[in-house]
């Protein structure tokens, strides 16, 4: 009993040293030692696990070299390092003119938010540098409950983007592109909140920033801009949907207007150049804005406009997941799954484990089935029924579907004008009888408009049903998508 007292003295006394020997004078923020302990938020295992994810980032970027980088000391690194360099002085300025943050000394008991640079190359539709951009970001993980209240922040949907181009085609709209330059740092911030000095830059007084405007990484950012956004156009006469918070109308007799919102993104439609022009004012007076012409991408989406028609694809994205899984050159498929294949569950029934390389990629090829590619809708949603514990012919079949992709990356959805004929939307449904290994059935649906799908789905239905019949009428009881309902909500139409 004795020798055990003694050593867990030994065992504190050593820790006393530890924690006696450490450098905490950055600390700023009022410690909390029952809080999760969470005395430091910056500790050593965290060190160890952003030097692992490092690692992890240089794996991943080695199919795109120079294109990204997570980290000053990759940028310095590169041979680009002067125009990296001369993009974290544009950043620096840019805060420094919006009034971002104030220096001050250091207040007692606060923890200060540290900070990182992620640098991106930005690329036109054909892939040429056009823009090298550094962002300075914050580690909004280092927040705790108090540091914000509010989180939640919408952007638009991509139904809605692609129900407003069919719409625009039909109508012949206008369609420009504006970018709001540093769309976050609009913000104000209502939380008294702490950051070191960025990362590489600091002046040596030891002084820390009191954020005084929202910064990207901020758990709030995103709603006080979105905020901002909102209030400012009300001012000028646009008006929200309801279906989707992110798109804005105007309509009058002078002026027929559309705004989507993905965050700094916007697409503008309008009815003349008149009307453009009037929206890009309204805009330019309450924000610094790049003019970005006719829309080139968009949210990954690259988009394409000739007389009459409107094309919608994603080649590069699907280019660069080919490149990373080694199959940029394989030999195409004609389906993406095999009919003559029944998937079934890991017959090894080893424990669960989502993160792992084919739930990766069955995400990104999520996006690209819900984005511009509902022929692939289909494979991909029964693929992801096994993502936690995919077997060797899960993985056969995904690199099939990567396959057929490879033969079809050129592929997208069109909208085209069709002369004397008003838009209108087409709904389509079907379902596969007791196709799932529990007996479900698998439903499908799309909505068309211009002659171009604007939405679509492909999933197990929630009952089992006995018969076919009653399995047909559920996937036919399908609920049209608000945005895609005119006569409720005419989308500046008048």
């Amino acid at each position: 009993m004795q020798e055990a007292e003694n050593a867990n003295e030994k065992s504190a006394g050593q820790k006393r040293k530890i924690l006696a020997g450490r450098d905490e004078s950055w600390k700023t923020r009022g410690v909390q030692p029952n809080y999760h302990l969470l005395n430091d938020p910056y500790s050593e295992e965290e060190s160890n696990n952003e030097e692992k994810d490092e690692i992890l980032t240089q794996e991943v970027l080695t199919a795109e070299v120079g294109d990204e980088f997570q980290t000053l000391k990759e940028a310095k690194e590169s041979p680009d390092w002067p125009k990296w360099e001369e993009a974290i002085r544009t950043e620096l300025k840019q805060h420094q003119e919006k009034g971002t943050w104030e220096l001050v000394e250091k207040p007692a008991d606060v923890v200060p938010l540290t900070n990182k640079w992620v640098f991106v190359n930005k690329r036109d539709k054909e892939g040429t540098i056009i823009k090298n951009k550094a962002r300075l970001v914050v580690k909004g993980c280092g927040q705790r409950p108090g540091d914000y209240l509010e989180t939640h922040s919408p952007v638009v949907r991509i139904e809605p983007i692609r129900a407003i181009l069919a719409i625009a085609v039909a109508n012949r709209l206008m369609i420009q592109q504006m970018d709001v330059k540093g769309a976050y740092l609009n913000g104000t911030l209502k939380e008294t909140l702490y950051m070191r000095q960025p990362d590489g830059f600091a002046d040596g007084s030891g002084r820390v920033c009191h954020l005084i405007k929202t910064l990207y990484g901020l758990k709030q950012s995103g709603r006080e801009w979105n905020e901002e956004f909102d209030n400012k156009m009300r001012r000028h006469g646009y008006k929200r949907l309801r279906s989707d918070p992110c798109v804005y109308t105007r309509s009058g007799e002078k002026i027929t207007a559309i705004i989507t919102v993905w965050v700094d993104d916007l697409l503008l439609f309008a009815d003349s150049a008149e009307s453009m022009e009037a929206i890009k004012h309204d805009i330019r007076t309450e924000w610094e804005t790049t003019d970005m012409g006719e829309p080139a991408k968009i949210v990954g989406i690259e988009i394409s406009q000739s007389p009459g028609q409107i094309s919608i694809s994603q080649k590069q994205n699907i280019q660069k997941i080919l490149e990373r899984q080694g199959l940029a050159e394989a030999s195409p498929v004609q389906i993406p799954l095999d009919p003559n294949i029944k998937i079934q569950s890991n017959p090894d029934g080893n424990e669960g484990n989502r993160s792992n390389s084919y739930a990766q990629l069955l995400g990104e090829l999520q996006f690209v089935a819900n984005a511009t590619r509902p022929d692939i809708a289909f494979a991909v949603n029964r693929l992801a029924s096994y993502t936690a514990n995919p077997s060797m012919q899960h993985q056969t079949a995904i690199k099939r579907v990567l396959r057929y992709l490879s033969g079809t990356r050129t592929y997208g959805i069109t909208y085209k004008y069709l002369p004397q004929s008003k838009i209108s939307f087409k709904g389509y449904a079907d379902a596969a009888y007791a196709d799932r290994e529990d007996g479900k059935s698998t439903t499908g649906y799309v909505f068309l408009a211009a002659r171009g799908a604007i939405t679509w789905r492909s999933g197990k239905q929630s009952l089992k049903k006995a018969t076919t019949k009653p399995g047909r009428q559920t996937g036919k009881h399908v609920r049209e998508p608000k945005t895609c309902n005119p006569k409720k909500e005419p989308l500046g139409q008048g």
